[in-house]
């Protein structure tokens, strides 16, 4: 087992008491890394509490890489060209809050694990490209990991020209409220 390619699981952008990967962190620790080798990297600018939180429950994994900087878009192209899979982290107080790297996930057929809130549920279960993460599914979602369905590009732009976006946004409503 000690071949097997790592995974590279990698959050991106702003992380702070609002959206942070600190659960996320915490489920890993259920995977087997013999059966299932990781690394996960944090980049962005992350908040001192949410950074010393991250540091606290993660210090003592060799596979979580916290990188506290500003990203600029060529850093930021290059860390999400390199991820197998994108970690949209939780938005704790917003049910219906998502994250707007899921945008490019979908424009650039990037494969993604979301937090467990009504809007990622809607666009997982309408686009196919991701997995909901839980306290408890991690081991079964790595194993998922390859028969994500990859979106292309002009399928994306046909189901988010104007019309399509109101359509979905009704839909939202009707689901929603």
């Amino acid at each position: 087992m000690r071949n097997k390619k790592k995974i590279v699981l990698t959050t991106l952008g702003i992380q702070d008491q609002q959206k942070n990967p600190i659960n996320f962190i915490k489920y890993l620790k259920k995977i087997n890394e013999n059966y299932y080798p990781y690394k996960y990297y944090i980049i962005g600018s992350i908040e001192k509490k949410t950074h010393e939180q991250i540091d606290k429950i993660s210090k003592h994994n060799k596979n979580i890489i916290v990188k506290n900087q500003y990203l600029k878009f060529n850093e930021y192209k290059k860390y999400f060209n390199k991820a197998d899979i994108i970690i949209i982290p939780e938005a704790k107080n917003y049910e219906y809050m998502s994250s707007g790297i899921i945008w490019d996930c979908f424009s650039y057929n990037k494969n993604f694990f979301a937090s467990n809130n009504s809007l990622n549920k809607f666009y997982l279960n309408k686009y196919k490209v991701g997995y909901i993460y839980k306290k408890n599914n991690l081991p079964d979602l790595f194993k998922k990991i390859k028969s994500l369905k990859k979106n292309s590009r002009s399928e994306f732009a046909k189901l988010h020209h104007d019309y399509s976006q109101k359509q979905n946004i009704k839909i939202l409503k009707k689901i929603l409220f």
